[in-house]
């Protein structure tokens, strides 16, 4: 295990958190508080951190997936401890166990608070608070690496330790650069809200602190009554727009940029996160329309819960608790995440007798489905080569994806009876995988009609270096697998041990 990449990396990350430590204390400046010393002195300790374990890199700066999981575990909890320090010297929170519990559950966007009388706080405590969703909703670890140098592979193994889920999808090339581009989104849709919360009547302070708890889905208010505070239907609208554009994959907003429409609608995701909201909040609408002046209130009223309630945010703006029970289990459903890729992460007391009888398992594709399913996202309206149709183009990539050659070969795998078998791309191939292989060339052509200023066709040689990209990135990660856990996940024969190659 490499330790002084362990402690580089923390180390760097405490210097980075005492970084955000000054915006708090520039507030606390502005209002004329004391907490801005109390802000001070803890930028100070985390820059001493920083000085003393995080300028010099290490000669080796080598990590693999434990070390990405140390890394993010222990993040999290020195971050917080660190965290915790201005409510508590600040005696905002006089319990340090208290302020660790709310910085706790502000970097974790869950938005769970100890506090009953929040409106009485510093200006430089409420901004801190909410500062803590901003960074939080998009990882400290995404924040971090911004800031970092680490090479590829190295970045990638932060990052899929990082973001939850089986994946960490990569917009381009460069891990790095990633995390860039998903802060640059970030930051831009957090500054239009801000600019929308101002037009309408909302001061600097209050927009800014609403959007960053938006943004990062978490739900801090600077008032008892949320948003409810402000009495306005503007406001309230403001908020479900944007609560529900933060709720949505950031990589469509990437495709967006890259004017790539399609992709994003017909993304099925976005399809059914939609639906369900615009399901959700007409029959809630319906059903509590006679409990408001007008139709148009209780839609107000309505779309705010859904929104809120399917992002996790947790603003309020009614008191839903008086709702009729049909619309409290609408609201119900909304919070429960009903589909599931992979068996072994469903709940066990959802597949209780009575809720979820059945367990089906989708094998993996055939050559002729694989074909089947690159049909379905490398169509002929997309800009192909010439003489080309699309169906040639699936066949071809399906038959570079389920080649056994030495060129797709993973690693070599250990049965429970001792026996050695190579597996290659083609074993682990799924639905999935085939999607993003095809949306790797179409973003590999974007990009190049973006470079050259002239349109970029979808070639043989774009996508065969699309499924390069693919099998090196399994590949690379066969090497830190669990491979018992590895095999369950992938419904296959239990494996005792992965060989890959040096």
């Amino acid at each position: 295990m490499n330790v002084k990449m362990i402690r580089y990396i923390i180390s760097k990350m405490m210097g980075a958190e005492g970084l955000l430590m000054l915006l708090p204390m520039m507030v606390g400046i502005i209002y004329g508080e004391h907490t801005s010393v109390y802000f001070l002195i803890t930028a100070a300790i985390l820059t001493a951190i920083y000085l003393l374990f995080g300028r010099k890199c290490p000669e080796n700066m080598t990590i693999y997936a434990k070390e990405g999981l140390i890394i993010v575990a222990t993040a999290w909890i020195f971050w917080s401890l660190a965290g915790a320090l201005p409510f508590v010297l600040s005696k905002s929170i006089p319990s340090y166990v208290d302020a660790f519990f709310e910085t706790v559950s502000g970097f974790t966007t869950t938005g769970s608070t100890i506090l009953t009388e929040i409106e009485g706080l510093p200006k430089g405590i409420l901004f801190w608070r909410s500062l803590t969703h901003w960074v939080g909703g998009m990882g400290v670890l995404v924040f971090v690496m911004v800031l970092t140098s680490l090479d590829e592979k190295n970045s990638m193994h932060l990052m899929r330790a990082e973001v939850p889920g089986p994946e960490a999808d990569k917009l381009v090339p460069k891990a790095r650069g990633t995390a860039r581009i998903l802060y640059g989104m970030y930051f831009a849709l957090t500054t239009i809200e801000v600019v929308f919360l101002l037009a309408g009547g909302m001061n600097l302070f209050d927009a800014v602190t609403h959007a960053f708890s938006t943004a990062g889905t978490g739900g801090f208010s600077g008032y008892n009554a949320s948003v409810a505070h402000f009495n306005s239907a503007y406001i309230d609208g403001v908020i479900t727009v944007f609560m529900i554009l933060f709720g949505i994959n950031f990589n469509l907003y990437f495709f967006l940029l890259l004017k790539e429409f399609k992709s994003v609608f017909k993304n099925e995701e976005l399809r059914a996160y939609l639906g369900i909201i615009a399901g959700a909040t007409v029959v809630i609408t319906c059903n509590i329309a006679g409990g408001y002046h007008s139709l148009l209130k209780a839609f107000r009223y309505a779309a705010f819960q859904v929104a809120s309630v399917i992002t996790t945010t947790g603003f309020v703006t009614a008191d839903f608790n008086k709702w009729p029970e049909l619309s409290k289990c609408v609201l119900l459903l909304v919070m429960v995440i009903g589909a599931s890729n992979r068996v072994d992460m469903i709940d066990p007391a959802v597949l209780r007798p009575g809720r979820l009888d059945v367990k089906i398992r989708v094998g993996r594709p055939k050559t002729n489905q694989a074909i089947a399913i690159v049909d379905h996202y490398l169509t002929d309206d997309l800009p192909l080569e010439d003489g080309v149709d699309a169906h040639a183009l699936s066949a071809v990539l399906v038959h570079d994806i389920y080649g056994t050659s030495e060129r797709r070969h993973l690693c070599d795998v250990q049965e429970e009876n001792g026996q050695w078998h190579a597996l290659f791309l083609a074993d682990v191939v799924s639905g999935a995988m085939l999607k993003n292989i095809v949306d790797r060339a179409k973003t590999r052509a974007v990009k190049e009609s973006i470079e050259t200023g002239s349109d970029v066709a979808l070639t043989v040689p774009l996508l065969a270096a699309a499924v390069e990209d693919e099998y090196r990135e399994t590949r690379d990660s066969m090497a830190d697998v669990d491979p018992e856990q590895w095999s369950r996940i992938n419904g296959m024969d239990p494996i005792r041990r992965i060989r890959t190659a040096e």
